[in-house]
């Protein structure tokens, strides 16, 4: 039932993810067309230091998806949304008094329009982080249509509204950062409605101080190990911004969304139902189950993105040549690396569920600390002189780093099979991909655009087409295929293939 319940809620899931994912690819041609780098640079400079700051909020969220499942069977839910809703005010409290007391410190140092940009941005973080606690309580019910429609929804309204205001009544940069902030507030309101539809929330009365330390317990450090992620993702354009300017920024951090936003899809998209789930099933089932469950969940995720990211990198040139202007080309030579770095972050979730279950976050913040240290250090040495380039690939060796960590922490507390035969296979069906891939852009006499689509198309088929003459899958998986279709439980009376 565990497997069959992770694909039905992929396929619910699949919308939430897909079109913001859309969208987040869209805005990057958009906006690397009509603005120059240093512009978009300080767009994503603002991006950044609100994702530094969104662990202030973002803690609740990932406390509500460990805890709900205890107070729902015990059916304290009301305290327990009063609860969160009044840390989410103290949390707003807090993040917004650091905010003001950063953009004092910078003085000077912030342009007229960078300032303004940051003003915004305080905004956009506080509606973030409400938008992230009522999905995580949607999520924890497991409404997962709900919860799709949210995220879709608002992807939609911060870019039509960003365009709005960019393109319609010609406004500077900032018009997209308003029109997140915009989509948020018509969105929020809609979601909160459901999130707490048939619960009588407790509004008046203290705050649960015993589930208050709980969640604080668990997620503090969480919350240092986002901050730590902050520092493996994104501090690389503040040090960027501090030796080469703002407009190696803006050059860097096209490349990096495009190969980010394509690869990240596949890693949200697993990782959304994968937490709701396994937190369910190791509560409810023990070990065995949880164990049998991250590593069926993990074959499918590294079937799915292995050729996803080499793909990507082998359609790293003409992509970014077709999707930006003309002063960001340079920045494909990055696309590799990054597309690595975050297919290694994914991979590293899976590592990092034993900290999860044993609630020994501690461990995972050493882990993700350690990969952080050698990001940020291997970025000082390395980019004053080499710039960009060194960026990328110093954020993927942080990100081994941090893998490395993982699984040398996490094998003594929770143990799972990492699918390694379903690896290789994988890899071995993406060599001949690339190079049909490699082969159709060298010769092709057709348009750009029907060149990548072709590519992409007779690059599946090859995958596929491999992976099936390596059976990959066998008889057993058509047998459970059957049982899925037909709504019956999934019997696994046997690994599946590759474990």
């Amino acid at each position: 039932m565990a497997l069959k319940d992770l694909v039905r809620d992929l396929a619910k899931y699949f919308p939430s993810q897909v079109i913001p994912a859309v969208v987040a690819f869209a805005s990057i041609p958009i906006l690397t067309n009509v603005f120059p780098p240093d512009d978009y640079g300080d767009y994503r400079l603002v991006l950044a230091a609100v994702a530094l700051l969104s662990p202030l909020g973002g803690w609740l969220s990932t406390s509500i998806i460990r805890f709900f499942p205890e107070y729902d069977l015990e059916e304290k839910l009301g305290g327990f949304y009063g609860t969160v809703a009044k840390l989410f005010g103290i949390s707003v409290a807090s993040f917004s008094v650091l905010w003001g007391f950063g953009l004092v410190l910078a003085g000077d140092r912030l342009r007229g329009n960078l300032r303004q940009l940051f003003y915004i941005g305080l905004l956009l973080l506080i509606i973030n982080a409400a938008f992230g606690i009522i999905g995580s309580l949607i999520r924890s019910r497991r409404e997962v249509g709900w919860f799709s429609f949210g995220a879709s929804a608002r992807s939609l309204l911060n870019i039509g509204v960003g365009i709005l205001l960019v393109v319609g009544l010609e406004t500077n940069i900032s018009g997209f950062l308003w029109g997140m902030v915009i989509g948020g507030l018509i969105i929020v309101p809609v979601m909160w409605w459901r999130a707490q539809r048939g619960i009588s929330v407790t509004w008046r009365g203290p705050i649960d101080r015993a589930l208050g330390r709980a969640m604080l317990s668990y997620s503090y450090p969480l919350v240092l190990g986002l901050s730590a992620t902050w520092l493996l993702r994104l501090s690389d354009r503040y040090i960027l911004e501090a030796f080469h300017g703002s407009t190696e920024v803006g050059i860097y951090a096209a490349s990096y969304g495009l190969a980010d936003t394509s690869i990240g899809v596949i890693v949200t998209l697993f990782q959304l139902p994968f937490v709701v789930l396994a937190n369910r099933i190791y509560e409810e089932k023990g070990d065995t189950e949880a164990a049998n469950f991250v590593s069926d969940s993990a074959r499918l995720f590294l079937l799915t993105a292995v050729p996803a990211a080499v793909g990507m990198s082998v359609l790293a040139s003409p992509l970014v040549r077709l999707l930006t202007g003309p002063e960001y080309l340079e920045g494909y030579r990055i696309i590799p690396f990054v597309t690595t770095a975050t297919l290694l972050s994914g991979l590293g979730f899976w590592y990092r569920t034993a900290f999860m279950f044993r609630k020994r976050t501690g461990q995972q913040l050493i882990a993700i600390s350690g990969g952080a240290i050698v990001n940020v250090g291997l970025n000082f040495l390395l980019i004053p002189r080499y710039g960009y380039y060194a960026a990328g690939i110093t954020t993927l060796l942080g990100f081994f780093t941090v893998n490395v960590l993982s699984y040398y922490l996490g094998r003594k507390l929770f143990n799972w099979h990492l699918p390694l035969t379903s690896i290789g296979k994988a890899l071995a069906a993406s060599v001949p991909m690339a190079l049909v891939v490699g082969i159709l852009q060298r010769w092709s006499l057709l348009p750009t655009v029907m060149t990548l689509l072709l590519s992409i198309f007779l690059g599946i088929v090859t995958y596929v087409g491999g992976l099936l003459a390596m059976r990959e899958f066998t008889k057993a998986d058509v047998a459970k295929l059957r049982q899925f279709l037909r709504g019956s439980p999934i019997d696994r009376t046997e690994d599946l293939p590759g474990d």
